[in-house]
């Protein structure tokens, strides 16, 4: 489970990065109210968090494979990684489903198909309530 933790969620960390450069793309492009959306500060808030998740999704995933390669056990770093990087990714999509507009629903753009699955990833490889077991069990509590 360690393994399988650290590898779907590395895919998981690039559909974050995913998400977050269509939505800085879509803000950069769409105008409204004479001006990009990007240029609105609850946007540009959306994708500055967006990239924080982004960076700290991949150092989660990196240092719990560094572990793995070393052959260490890392039953609490995939834990707190599945965890992070799937409720990251399920509120990225969120946020760019709501930067998108109507065009968030639209079988059109990717982030439609990408919020459905990012729901998914909070349930498959054992569900965010069961990593959160886990990280307080390993953590002594």
């Amino acid at each position: 489970m360690e393994w399988e933790r650290v590898l779907l969620f590395a895919c998981q960390a690039g559909m974050l990065q995913r998400v977050l450069e269509s939505s800085a793309t879509y803000a950069g492009q769409r105008v409204q109210f004479g001006q990009q959306i990007a240029k609105f500060q609850s946007v540009s808030n959306k994708i500055a968090n967006m990239r924080v998740s982004m960076e700290l999704a991949r150092l989660a995933v990196y240092k719990t494979a560094w572990l793995k390669d070393r052959g260490k056990r890392a039953a609490l770093e995939s834990s707190i990684t599945k965890l992070f990087v799937s409720e990251s990714l399920k509120a990225a999509c969120l946020d760019a489903v709501q930067i998108h507009g109507a065009y968030g629903f639209s079988r059109e753009y990717p982030v439609e198909r990408e919020l459905r699955d990012s729901i998914a990833a909070t349930i498959y490889s054992g569900s965010s309530e069961v990593q959160r077991n886990i990280i307080s069990r390993l953590s002594g509590c």
